[in-house]
């Protein structure tokens, strides 16, 4: 029995000593651990890693500013000189106006517009045994809509339709003696309908060729008959897509991505 308790000490007395030495061994580790990684020099970084990585950054940061500048906004604003050729009383007459609107979704303008007529028609008439002339004066507002269903980078198609109110002046006059025999001051109303076309050879200013018919709504006289055929040549002018050639330029120099000036200006309002 002595023997027994007497190997189970010496087991016990060996086991203590080997996990006394595996912890300082442990702490020995450490400690060099410690001590090379104080020694040892820091690692090289690759200068030309280093710039590549910047490279890729400023290309992914360029990509974004100019998607987020491209990107067709929900309402742009236009404008337009307009330039009409119609009729009245077989005669033809010139209408001057101008618009300025919003386009939504780059599918609809809504608009207003100002149109004015002032012509001497140089056909005379006897009345009466009375040479006469007559004159017309016509100035009207208008509220403008029109739906594109077509729209391509040069050309664009599209369906008009415009509610004209205003006042118009008739008047009759002895041109014998230049006396006035007869005038009409009163209000209208009519509409116009009909096809247009635009033609972009810049991003921001194109010609716009508009015909369709013209209805008088009011009034229903016979002595005014103002329903006809009529035809439209435009200036085109689109503020949105002027301001974003600019701002699509300064984007390029601020990335350095301009080499010539004038050629990316050119590239710019014509591409």
């Amino acid at each position: 029995m002595k023997k027994i308790t007497t190997l189970l000490l010496v087991i016990l007395q060996m086991n203590c000593f080997s996990q006394k030495e595996a912890t300082q061994k442990k702490k020995t580790n450490i400690i060099d651990s410690l001590a090379k990684a104080i020694t040892e020099p820091e690692p090289k970084i690759n200068k030309k890693k280093e710039i590549s990585l910047l490279k890729d950054t400023t290309e992914i940061n360029f990509l974004k500013d100019s998607i987020r500048l491209v990107t067709p906004k929900l309402i742009t604003t236009g404008a337009r000189i307009d330039s009409r050729a119609s009729s009245f009383q077989g005669t033809e007459v010139n209408i001057y106006g101008y618009y300025i609107g919003v386009t939504v979704k780059g599918k609809l303008d809504l608009g207003l517009a100002y149109y004015r007529i002032n012509t001497i028609l140089p056909a005379e008439k006897k009345i009466n045994g009375v040479n006469t002339g007559t004159s017309l004066v016509v100035n009207c507002g208008s509220i403008n809509s029109e739906l594109t269903y077509y729209n391509r980078r040069f050309l664009s198609l599209g369906f008009p339709l415009e509610f004209a109110f205003g006042q118009y002046n008739l008047t009759n006059t002895n041109t014998d003696n230049n006396t006035l025999i007869s005038q009409q001051i009163k209000f209208l109303a009519f509409a116009n309908f009909g096809l247009s076309i635009t033609f972009k050879p810049f991003k921001f200013v194109g010609l716009k060729l508009m015909g369709g018919y013209r209805k008088s709504i009011y009034p229903e006289e016979k002595t005014f008959e103002f329903n006809g055929v009529y035809s439209s040549l435009g200036l085109f002018v689109s503020f949105a897509d002027f301001i974003g050639n600019i701002k699509m330029y300064k984007l390029l120099k601020r990335y350095h991505k301009v080499t010539n000036p004038l050629s990316t200006y050119v590239d710019l309002f014509t591409d």
